[in-house]
């Protein structure tokens, strides 16, 4: 098959890198790839020659761009899948038309949508994949086809060498808590239960590009007046492929916070400590539910806060089974697996 994606492409963005693992899967499929990409500007355009992209949408502005380019296309695509984010494209009629518009080419849509919000209307949408069961009861009709993983299931030898590699103790006993940081991650929880519940020979990676200012001085400044910088790791800048793989090959586990309201869709941490096989302890919340992560309540002053106990409970016993659950389900959501499964949506 023909198909085009309409998404972000090489960029710091979770849908780019979706679109990515996708796209690399279905073309090992056999299938013709093509990327419809955000029009940024020069100097922030990066070239890959393996699949070919063209920039012609802009954020948050009209979709008839994309019809424009699709017509003057010498041969029209089998398939148009759009990665959809409301930071991406606007939830508007804008949207709907160009979609019946491109249906009515004669090609097939397909929506993806990555975020699931209660109480829209989602019938503009005529062929929709979601992530999640939950997120499917909001949109009627739509497959649910759960976020694909890239498997980095680590060996012992390699997870000595990332320690090393990061000047890590060997019989240390490491948390990472990965992925762009921002208020509504709740990180100041995560760190606050980690210090309430670790040993000191337990230490806490906060691994995240920070775009607040402001937050990233005031974990900074509260983890230098409190002492507490041995026992919490900040690398508050974005993680390059070398060093986020680091990261997660030295880590015993994950820690995942969240605020209470948090989207109905998949969460891309979650799905990257599956690939490298890491128990995943995570904030319940509707992001977090599907994935095999043990759920810990978190109160907001402290009542009723699992996660200190998690911590202080937690063994290599209980490590292992929830390593070994990760592995399973990493296997049975294998990239290859998903682009069957879009396979089956596209056809």
């Amino acid at each position: 098959m023909n198909i085009v994606f309409v998404s972000t492409w090489l960029q710091k963005c979770g849908i780019a890198t979706y679109t990515w693992d996708l796209a690399h899967a279905l073309k090992n499929l056999g299938h013709s790839i093509t990327i419809l990409t955000e029009n940024l500007p020069f100097d922030q355009r990066r070239t890959y020659e393996g699949i070919p992209s063209y920039p012609v949408w802009y954020r948050l502005g009209s979709s008839k761009t994309i019809v424009d380019c699709v017509r003057s296309s010498k041969t029209l695509p089998d398939i148009i899948c759009f990665q959809h984010e409301y930071g991406l494209f606007p939830y508007t009629e804008d949207l709907f038309q160009t979609i019946q518009t491109l249906e009515g080419l004669g090609i097939k849509v397909v929506t993806t949508l990555h975020t699931v919000k209660p109480g829209y209307i989602y019938s503009g949408f005529h062929k929709t994949v979601v992530h999640t069961p939950e997120a499917a009861f909001f949109v009627p009709d739509s497959t649910v086809i759960p976020h694909g993983v890239t498997i980095n299931f680590p060996t012992e030898e390699e997870k000595v060498k990332a320690k090393l590699a990061l000047n890590l103790q060997d019989y240390w006993k490491v948390f990472l808590s990965p992925g762009f940081i921002t208020k509504g991650k709740g990180i100041q929880h995560t760190i606050e239960s980690f210090l309430g519940g670790a040993t000191d020979e337990e230490l806490l990676i906060v691994s995240g590009e920070c775009r607040d200012d402001a937050l990233a001085e005031e974990i900074t400044t509260s983890l230098l007046v409190r002492g507490h910088t041995s026992r919490i790791r900040l690398d508050l800048t974005y993680a390059e492929d070398k060093k986020r793989d680091l990261y997660f090959k030295a880590s015993n586990a994950v820690i995942l916070g969240r605020e209470r309201d948090s989207p109905y869709s998949a969460s891309g941490q979650i799905a990257t400590a599956l690939g490298y096989g890491l128990p995943i302890l995570a904030r319940e919340a509707p992001i977090h539910r599907d994935g095999g992560a043990l759920l810990y309540r978190g109160g907001e002053h402290g009542e009723g806060n699992e996660l200190p106990q998690f911590i202080e409970n937690i063994n290599e016993s209980v490590l292992g089974y929830l390593s070994a659950r990760s592995r399973k389900i990493a296997t049975e959501r294998s990239w290859d697996i998903v682009a069957m499964e879009y396979e089956k949506v596209f056809s």
